[in-house]
């Protein structure tokens, strides 16, 4: 998800994004960063698939790419999503 231009993210990506790149502690890792925090707070702290499906139409592309930029290479190491392989090859995390 990281690679993709968010311009270009489909639905079913976007939801990926707002369901997985805020699995981190929020009071250490997220709340620390007011623009991480900013779009915790308007994903909604608990939120089913189907509310975010409601609330993506909320996200610009710019929201979407900062996700992208804040989160990045550390999710692609994390979930080791296939779309995200090569990615990782190109981080120093996936030469750990």
């Amino acid at each position: 998800m990281t690679l993709k231009e968010a311009t270009e993210l489909k639905e079913k990506e976007k939801i990926f994004i707002l369901e997985n790149f805020f699995l981190a502690n929020w009071d250490t890792m997220i709340k620390p960063i007011p623009r991480y925090n900013e779009l915790l707070l308007k994903r909604g702290i608990r939120a089913s698939r189907s509310e975010l499906r409601r609330r993506i139409k909320y996200f610009s592309s710019a929201d979407f790419l900062d996700l992208q930029r804040l989160v990045g290479p550390r999710v692609c190491y994390v979930f080791n999503h296939p779309l995200d392989v090569v990615a990782i090859k190109s981080t120093s995390i996936g030469r750990i």
